[in-house]
């Protein structure tokens, strides 16, 4: 056998979509399961395994490690289905996750991520190594390019066990050519190689479960700075230490940073020897941060402004102690008033087929549309805001035609009940959040949903409803504020939901409101801006409703309840793919004053 060809048709059960990837050892492919109607993933040998004289022990090996594989039944592990042979080659099919590469979350990400965030997804690897470890098998190639988030669930996912990598006796478990450098430890690089290192007390060990944890140490170095760090055989030989990871990123905790450089230490004896020991390092085992289900107390309906719901229940899926709220005193400068009136989108008017039956009686659906004055203002940051980036510059002066905006973000209540209206475009899940409650922003929605949740709407108001410009969405965050937040240049958790305090999204409306009236611009959930993304100010359109570009990677702004407070300023940008889903990801409408 040489390559499965496209379309052709495995054990009666599964034909072959495409080749995904071809590597040193094995070659993956993309399969359909007919009979299950889901998407796989099918591994072989590859044709140069294929044909060593040494193939049948290589094949033994290759299988023998996915019958261990598949005995690490685990949430955060790529699960094994199936092991068949075709054609004299030994095949294993495995889960297909839905979600895209840690890898290319950080560096389309705007600056590291922080320290919260990064320890979420370390925490539910470190429990899948834990997993590994004690079915007796390593991974050996921790790093982020091999860890997946989940689209429905961002939740982290381990693959790439680089199966059949150790086939010869007496050879080192991870060989050349399969390690990645600065991820790697000592002991994964070949007798010889290391014999050249001036560190001779190396030269004879063998990776064991503290391999893995030196992995997945430079993996959270790298999340938390952008940085790969340096090779481990480059410190071995000079001798100079690893550079902390404080270096490049003061926010990160004293904590965190002791135990980064602990667990990279050269010598494997003087790091932590199991997975569990770095995660109690970390402060991870008193301290989960994984997902754990939970539920809230009713929520009292009379309080709720204007979005009435009728199930107050939802799930939270971290453990968090509720805060109490303290609003703190300052003052928000009074801008004009707008010479036309705020209004009242009422949803529950809007017949949906199907959906009438969850909105009788007098519990309707608002949704509140603040009148927001035209003007000028300076967009983007000074040359004297340390915390600014290049996005961010120039600063320049751009003139907004008034508008209306959406008082709060689209709740899931709204979205369930605009998601139920004829199709325009695009289908859309009616419930896409991962953060339930009928009050909370919706959120794991695309910009591309976005856009289809305001076709939908518009084609049931008669209105022209649409996402912000950046420009629009920064002029009204601000309302005539030159602060880094409306509230001045400073923020804290009880005016906003933001690095992770809460745990999770909150309802909307529970902070104070900037002058124009307007709730959650900063955290609680992204806010996808109509704008495709650019590097910088450079020759920026002086009109809020200039395009600024075409590409697919669009614009988002306000950060989110996971993000620090330098996200979360009136002037930062972010950016992601429009088709990407995320459960930090949300939206608010605006509306034209001229239709």
């Amino acid at each position: 056998m040489s390559a499965w060809t496209l379309d052709i048709i495995l054990q009666d059960k599964y034909i072959i979509k495409k080749a995904i990837s071809r590597g040193g050892f094995g070659k993956t492919y993309l399969a359909q399961d007919i009979r299950l109607k889901r998407l796989v993933v099918i591994k072989t040998l590859n044709e140069e395994q294929q044909k060593k004289s040494s193939h049948n022990n290589i094949q033994q090996k290759f299988i023998q490690e996915a019958e261990a594989l598949a005995k690490c039944q685990h949430p955060y592990i790529v699960q094994i289905y199936d092991i068949f042979e075709q054609d004299g080659i030994e095949a294993i099919v495995m889960e297909h996750i839905d979600g895209h590469e840690l890898e290319l979350y950080v560096k389309e990400y705007n600056g590291y991520l922080s320290e919260t965030e990064a320890l979420r997804y370390i925490d539910q690897i470190g429990q899948a190594l834990e997993c590994v470890h004690e079915n007796g098998l390593l991974h050996r190639d921790v790093k982020p390019s091999n860890i997946l988030l989940r689209k429905r669930t961002q939740e982290a996912v381990l693959i790439d066990f680089g199966l059949a990598r150790e086939f010869e006796s007496g050879k080192l478990k991870t060989m050349t050519g399969m390690k990645t450098e600065g991820y790697a430890p000592i002991e994964q690089y070949e007798y010889e190689e290391r014999k050249l290192i001036t560190l001779i007390d190396v030269v004879n060990v063998k990776p064991g479960h503290y391999t893995d944890v030196y992995g997945l140490a430079a993996t959270l170095y790298t999340l938390l700075t952008q940085r790969i760090p340096l090779p481990s055989y480059s410190l071995a030989d000079s001798g100079y230490p690893l550079p902390p990871p404080q270096q490049y990123n003061d926010k990160i905790s004293n904590r965190v940073n002791a135990a980064i450089l602990q667990a990279m230490q050269i010598l494997p004896e003087n790091r932590p020897q199991t997975i569990r020991e770095f995660r109690d390092l970390l402060g991870l085992l008193n301290q989960p941060v994984i997902n754990i289900p939970l539920q809230t107390p009713q929520i009292n309906l009379d309080n709720a402004e204007s979005i009435k719901i009728l199930s107050p229940q939802f799930e939270i899926p971290i453990p968090v102690k509720p805060q109490p709220m303290k609003i703190p005193k300052f003052e928000i400068p009074v801008p004009p008033q707008p010479k036309f009136q705020s209004f009242t989108e009422n949803l529950g008017k809007i017949e949906t087929k199907g959906l009438l039956s969850l909105f009788t009686g007098d519990r309707q659906l608002l949704l509140d549309m603040i009148a927001i004055p035209g003007g000028k203002f300076l967009m983007g940051s000074s040359d004297n805001d340390h915390q600014a980036t290049s996005y961010e510059k120039p600063q320049h002066e751009v003139i907004v035609s008034p508008f209306y905006m959406g008082k709060y973000p689209v709740t899931q209540l709204q979205w369930q009940k605009v998601a139920s209206l004829p199709k325009v475009k695009i289908d859309l899940d009616p419930k896409p959040s991962y953060f339930k409650g009928k009050n909370l922003p919706v959120e794991q929605v695309s910009w591309l949903d976005a856009q289809e949740f305001c076709a939908r709407l518009s084609k049931a108001t008669g209105k022209k409803y649409r996402l912000p410009s950046e420009a629009e969405w920064e002029y009204a965050c601000r309302a005539k504020t030159t602060t880094r937040y409306y509230f001045g240049d400073s923020i804290t958790t009880d005016l906003a939901n933001y690095d992770g305090r809460y745990g999770q999204t909150t309802e909307v409306g529970k902070f104070r409101p900037n002058a124009f009236g307007l709730y959650d611009m900063h955290g609680n959930v992204w806010e996808w801006c109509e704008d495709t993304w650019h590097q910088n100010y450079i020759n920026a359109p002086t009109y809020s409703r200039d395009s600024t570009g075409q590409g697919n990677i669009a614009l988002l702004r306000g950060g989110s309840w996971i993000n620090d407070a330098s996200c979360c300023r009136s002037a930062f940008p972010a950016r992601l793919l429009r088709d990407n889903r995320f459960n930090r990801c949300g939206f608010r409408v605006v509306l034209s004053l001229r239709n």
